[in-house]
């Protein structure tokens, strides 16, 4: 099953208002690998556009936002970034455990890599249908040596539920009343 592993870029617009140019002085968008065709979500009005152009590392070209809002400074964005390079997952399914992934991304160059950091929010997105996968935090992230693949970095990553277990006061529960305080925690958080 093909699946895109991306993951979360996040920031303010600083620049003057437009209704297709967003500008962040923090951006660094060519080093986060923010590409045309990337979608945008305008976390203050809640609104979509398409990115054109990545112009520089501090300002993208887009469509207009789905409602006909224009960037004002200071409105959040989110961006999913699909990972371009070549990468393996392995997603961690046990029963009673939070799900985690570990992926071995490309790294020829055994570079430095600024595009991710410790609790960056990622997920897994299968291709065809949209639908997640896997939705949660980096944990760790290792450049390491590959016998097949080369330099690689090795992420890891934990679902969410391990943030709701680390919160639980009583972890002597056993059985089923596990379950139940953490759907119950679940619903109280969402």
């Amino acid at each position: 099953m093909p699946s895109d592993f991306q993951f979360e870029v996040t920031g303010s617009a600083t620049g003057p208002i437009s209704t297709t140019v967003l500008i962040d002085s923090a951006g660094n968008f060519i080093n986060r690998r923010v590409q045309p065709n990337d979608t945008i979500f305008n976390t203050t009005d809640g609104q979509t556009a398409i990115i054109s152009t990545v112009n520089s590392a501090t300002q993208l070209t887009c469509t207009a936002l789905s409602g006909g809002a224009s960037w004002n400074s200071g409105d959040g964005y989110r961006i999913w970034v699909t990972e371009p390079r070549t990468f393996r997952l392995t997603i961690i399914d046990t029963l009673y455990y939070p799900m985690s992934i570990e992926v071995s991304v490309a790294n020829a160059n055994n570079n430095s890599e600024s595009a991710y950091s410790d609790y960056q929010k990622v997920r897994v997105r299968e291709d065809l249908t949209d639908i997640v996968l896997f939705y949660g935090k980096i944990e760790r992230i290792q450049p390491v040596w590959d016998s097949s693949y080369g330099h690689v970095l090795r992420i890891t990553a934990r679902d969410n539920f391990s943030e709701i277990i680390k919160r639980i006061v009583n972890r002597s529960y056993t059985g089923y009343i596990r379950i139940s305080a953490l759907i119950s925690q679940i619903v109280t958080d969402h």
